[in-house]
């Protein structure tokens, strides 16, 4: 018996040690996992608590890098250095459920092994990618989670990748066999009369080292698309660090005119040169001239960074993820090995497809941005201008180009400027916003002048899969 003399915050649910180290994680009646040093004074060296609620279960891969945490609805994997959140599956696991085995293989596969090129740092990424890509795959071992849910258990490979599934209901206990393929489970078949039951795996068994190359892949797939989405994540709030206020400020004051609008109020003070009371005090006195000044320059530079991200990070992991897909068509076209264990080559067609898609998504983007660029700096430009005048404070040394009035007035002109929908209390000034959305394109995109874009619908009207109307789309922005 061991007496240690350390407290903890409130009651301890669920523990786990740690196969390799000495330490170990505590599940607390507060919903917060505690990793805990045994051999120095029991000292908590991380604590990890999340939004999922109660924990239900905890499982340490067997070298110890790695922990799993099963709550009520998820099972987030964990690095154990600094307790950084690696991966979610979306598998309930209501009751204490959870178990890992290490399967060694005898020929650890070299075959396959997809170079992972280098990819810009993200900066404000929680999760470090490569870290992450290290601790998911694991090429020599094959190491396999069983997880619980409602009616049945499941087999996930490296704790991620769903490979197999047992249906029993009412299982009170399981736990899995060094080898990784013999599964024991206890149900509750009447209220005093358990029953202990044993299944085999052969076809897991048989095909284990072609489940790990599989595994690999996806592993280094799923990297990359947490990648994409810490990349996408930094692009939003770059923008809405700069334009969220300003956009706030524009729109109360266009909810206070009647029955004019902002847009009809702009283009008055553009041709005559004189603005109303209230907009004149809402330029002096709420936007101000310096804060239109920084606005002005922070835009530009918010865009010319989301064009950074989009043209470095999303575009270079976009081509990166097609080639592990593209390794995987390939995989799954080899049925006697990969199309047996349910690697179908539909799915994966799908996948590259919708990865395509957000490259021209992509593309899209920037053409939209490079429209915002010039428009909407234009526009702030003649704002500032406008504004040191009718505040009559000073020297007015900015002028504008012929061409920069032009833009002025297409911006004020296209019904774009302030985007709102009816169910929607708010509006933005630029078209950018729209992208960061997952509600549908407010503005569409402009095709023309887009040579993907062209290219892709020549191939697909000589295939006869769309109509010539397609080619011809009125489009609603654009130089």
């Amino acid at each position: 018996m061991i007496n240690v003399n350390t407290t903890v915050p409130s009651p301890i649910e669920v523990g786990a040690w740690s196969p390799t180290m000495d330490i170990i994680a505590l599940a607390l009646e507060s919903e917060e996992v505690l990793g805990v040093r045994t051999s120095v004074q029991w000292q908590c060296i991380w604590t990890v608590k999340e939004e999922e609620g109660k924990v239900n279960s905890l499982v340490w891969r067997s070298d110890g890098k790695v922990i799993g945490v099963g709550y009520t609805a998820v099972i987030n994997l964990y690095n154990v250095e600094g307790a950084v959140l690696i991966h979610t599956s979306p598998i309930p696991a209501p009751s204490p459920l959870l178990n890992w085995c290490c399967v060694p293989l005898k020929k650890p596969p070299k075959r396959l092994k997809p170079i992972m090129p280098y990819l810009p740092k993200v900066d404000d990424v929680k999760a470090d990618i490569i870290t992450t890509r290290e601790l998911l795959e694991n090429t020599g071992d094959a190491n396999i989670m069983l997880a619980a849910e409602d009616d049945k258990l499941k087999l996930l490979s490296q704790g991620v990748l769903h490979i197999g599934t047992i249906k029993e209901s009412k299982v009170e206990a399981a736990s899995m066999s060094t080898s990784g393929f013999d599964v024991c489970l206890v149900k509750r078949k009447e209220e005093h009369n358990p029953e202990l039951k044993v299944y085999h795996c052969r076809k897991l068994e048989r095909y284990k080292s072609y489940i790990n190359d599989v595994t690999v892949l996806y592993c280094k797939i799923l990297t990359m698309s947490t990648y994409l989405s810490e990349t996408f994540k930094v692009m939003s709030d770059t923008w809405e660090d700069v334009l969220s206020e300003f956009n706030k400020k524009l729109f109360s004051f266009h909810m206070s005119l009647h029955p004019s609008n902002l847009s009809e109020q702009f283009l008055h003070l553009l041709i005559t040169g004189t603005a109303s009371d209230e907009l004149q005090n809402f330029l002096v006195n709420t936007l101000k001239e310096k804060e239109i000044q920084k606005l002005l320059t922070s835009t530009l530079q918010s865009y010319e960074g989301i064009e950074r991200l989009i043209t470095q990070n999303v575009m270079a992991c976009c081509q990166v993820i097609v080639t592990q897909l593209s390794t995987l068509l390939g995989m799954a076209r080899w049925y006697d090995r990969y199309g047996v264990i349910g690697l179908q080559e539909g799915s994966v067609q799908h996948t590259i497809h919708a990865i395509t898609g957000l490259m021209i998504k992509a593309q899209e983007l920037l053409q939209c941005i490079s429209y915002s660029k010039l428009k909407l700096g234009s526009f702030l430009k003649w704002l500032l201008r406008a504004t040191i005048s009718l505040a009559d404070v000073g020297t007015n040394n900015i002028q504008l180009t012929e061409e920069e009035t032009n833009h002025v007035i297409k911006f004020l002109k296209t019904g774009a400027l302030f985007s709102t929908k009816a169910d929607k209390s708010h509006f933005n000034i630029d078209l950018v916003w729209q992208y960061f959305s997952e509600d549908e394109l407010v503005v569409p995109p402009e095709y023309l002048n887009n040579k993907i874009l062209d290219t892709v619908l020549t191939l697909l009207k000589d295939k006869k899969t769309v109509s010539h109307s397609t080619t011809e789309h009125k489009l609603n922005y654009g130089p």
